[in-house]
């Protein structure tokens, strides 16, 4: 399977763009033909309101194990120069790992590039339970609508086993 990044002009090797490796990097996943792309969202309305001041939201996503997270996916509320409308921070609870080592502003997630797409350094591995606790946080007395897209290679359904 052709990594779908790479129909995108933005992903591609100019400039010393970091995005053009991390694509490269995430390649051989697609190409040995047993992933296909997947996308999950946290929360999974994007109605999903965080009432401020200091209002948060948990949210427990569950991606099969086997899978490879490699981006994450968020329209911003607010301009560049705006006060974030969330913050945020995704955590393994298998692993107790978070994927951020702080809780970051929801402007960075679509930093990246034009499309809104933040990409993992490395693509990271989903490991049994799979389940990611997505906490998000209000630092202003607003209320804001939140919801990031995990980018998810994930096995193919016709090679899944059945454990009985």
């Amino acid at each position: 399977m052709t990594n779908p990044l790479r129909n995108n002009l933005f992903y591609r090797d100019f400039w010393g763009h970091i995005s053009a490796v991390v694509v490269e990097r995430l390649d051989p996943i697609l190409q040995a033909g047993c992933y296909v792309p997947r996308y999950y969202h946290a929360p999974s309305n994007d109605l999903e309101l965080i009432a401020g001041p200091n209002g948060y939201l948990r949210y427990s996503l569950a991606i099969p194990a086997g899978a490879w997270i490699y981006g994450i996916w968020h329209s911003p509320n607010t301009g560049a120069f705006a006060s974030p409308t969330f913050w945020f921070q995704c955590t393994d609870v298998g692993l107790s790992h978070k994927l951020f080592s702080n809780p970051i502003p929801e402007k960075y997630l679509a930093a990246n590039q034009t499309d809104y797409a933040f990409l993992l350094d490395y693509p990271y591995p989903v490991v049994a339970p799979g389940v990611f606790l997505c906490e998000f946080w209000q630092p202003n007395a607003a209320t804001n609508q939140c919801q990031v897209t995990f980018g998810v290679a994930e096995v193919a359904p016709d090679l899944k086993m059945e454990v009985a």
